[in-house]
């Protein structure tokens, strides 16, 4: 082949390859346009938006009500003369609402009134025998107030199963209760009881039905009333499988990157954070490709963004020993409750499909962090970082759904302190509390709520890609 046609030929395929680098440049471009979302200018709606769709609906206690059941049995008789009991009835006296005697098989509700007052009802106890306490806190779990049952803990029949010694009684009670998204707390007080000649050391229970997240509720009463220290063997746990106390910024908040300029605002069990001013150049050069400022070698998964904690024994009988989290790209769904909001329209609960607006692998929780310290620190993920995934167009808005991933039981630990003598098989003990609580703990539905609940939210406004 001549040089001239050789030329001829290079030229030729310059001009074909610009073309098409032209040509598919201008796809580009257009796909871009197509698959950006025009988003709002402001977080003004991003509160209601979370109330509105994602707020668990939980119905609240009536916070003017408390329903005390107390079993008329030697227990409470002989509580008269224990300080302990003394302490805890000043808590009840002025806050019960109903009063419920428990005498054999009838449950009625007492005229406080009528009969002088919980104090003067409290003081003439008279024993009589066969307590239903399975109805009791049946009754207790089906409300919606807060209750406090005192009992020594024996559902004692005049049937074959007598002492009922082994009997998970309780475990529906509070089963149905925690599901509901409350709390139960049981306090432990032992005590000896003679029966037939014989000193028996048993155990006088107080359970109380709440709500830990309600001002003033009976639990944080008594513990303010009550000096738990005077008192070392008296013992307590705690059910719960939702609400975990996390541990913020002081300021109800998490805390965040300084480079980010972040502007944010806590709401209890989320928050909205506004991080207009730091563009996302920034945040990989300075955050995702962290160095560390002493020795300027490259930090592994870089900066923390956000920073927060948790207590992992919250539940009280469950340790959460690890967590997860789940980043969506909410452009379009938040646009869309903007819009509505904007054109006066009627906005109602919707059941969005999260995960088809699942950011994958985009930011990771350090597991090394929470294990150690119970700290929730957020990094990008550095090998997977491509905020080219952000679709929206003038800014981005992301949620951060921090979760638990699984749980793990610690009741063996406290078992033996809610087991007593068994006045019916001597020499044996009646594990009947101890058993309720273990078959209340390894229920599936009770692992199920706490396994994957979030528990904390985060929305980020962040500058489009």
């Amino acid at each position: 082949m001549k040089k001239g046609k050789l030329i001829g030929v290079v030229h030729s395929n310059k001009r074909f390859l610009g073309t098409h680098i032209s040509f598919f440049l201008v796809i580009w471009l257009l796909y871009s346009c197509c698959n950006s979302i025009e988003t709002p200018e402001d977080i003004k709606y991003l509160e209601e938006f979370h109330i509105t769709n994602f707020l668990p609906q939980e119905k609240l206690l009536n916070e003017d009500q408390l329903n005390l059941y107390v079993d008329y049995s030697t227990c409470n008789m002989l509580g008269q003369n224990s300080h302990f009991f003394q302490e805890i009835a000043a808590s009840l006296v002025n806050k019960t609402t109903g009063y419920f005697s428990i005498k054999g098989d009838s449950i009625k509700q007492e005229n406080i009134s009528e009969n002088g007052g919980v104090y003067t009802l409290l003081r003439n106890i008279v024993e009589i025998n066969y307590a239903e306490l399975a109805n009791a806190a049946d009754m207790m779990a089906e409300s919606d107030c807060e209750s406090v049952l005192i009992t020594d803990g024996e559902y004692y029949t005049p049937s074959i199963a007598k002492g009922h010694d082994n009997d998970p009684y309780l475990a529906d009670a509070f089963k149905k209760w925690i599901l509901k998204g409350y709390d139960v707390h049981i306090i432990s007080e032992p005590y000896v009881e003679p029966y037939n000649g014989k000193d028996y050391n048993k155990k006088r229970f107080y359970i109380l039905f709440t709500d830990d997240r309600m001002a003033n509720n009976i639990y944080e009463r008594i513990h303010r009333t009550t000096n738990f220290t005077n008192y070392p063997d008296v013992d307590e746990f705690h059910l719960s499988a939702s609400h975990p106390k996390l541990k913020g910024n002081g300021d109800n908040s998490s805390a965040q990157n300084k480079i980010l300029e972040s502007k944010c605002k806590g709401f209890g069990t989320f928050e909205i954070q506004d991080w207009d001013g730091c563009d996302w150049e920034t945040i990989e050069n300075l955050i995702v490709n962290a160095v560390d400022e002493k020795t300027g070698v490259s930090l592994q998964n870089g900066a923390s963004v956000i920073e927060l904690g948790v207590d992992k024994n919250s539940f009280g009988c469950y340790r959460i020993s690890s967590l997860k989290m789940n980043v969506y790209d909410i452009n379009q769904i938040y646009s869309e409750f903007y819009s509505a909001k904007e054109n006066k329209q009627k906005v109602g609960r919707k059941d969005y499909d999260l995960e088809s607006l699942a950011l994958e692998n985009f930011m990771m929780i350090d597991d090394k962090e929470f294990e150690k310290h119970s700290k929730i620190n957020i990094h990008f993920d550095q090998t997977s970082f491509n905020p080219d995934l952000l679709t929206g167009s003038p800014y981005n808005y992301l949620k951060l759904d921090i979760a638990i991933s699984d749980v793990q039981s610690i009741f063996d630990q406290h078992e033996d302190r809610f087991e007593f003598e068994s006045i019916s098989q001597d020499g044996e003990k009646n594990i009947s509390v101890a058993s309720s609580i273990k078959q209340c703990l390894a229920d599936d539905k009770v692992l199920e709520k706490m396994r994957n609940q979030v528990i904390y939210t985060i929305y980020i406004k962040s500058e489009k890609k």
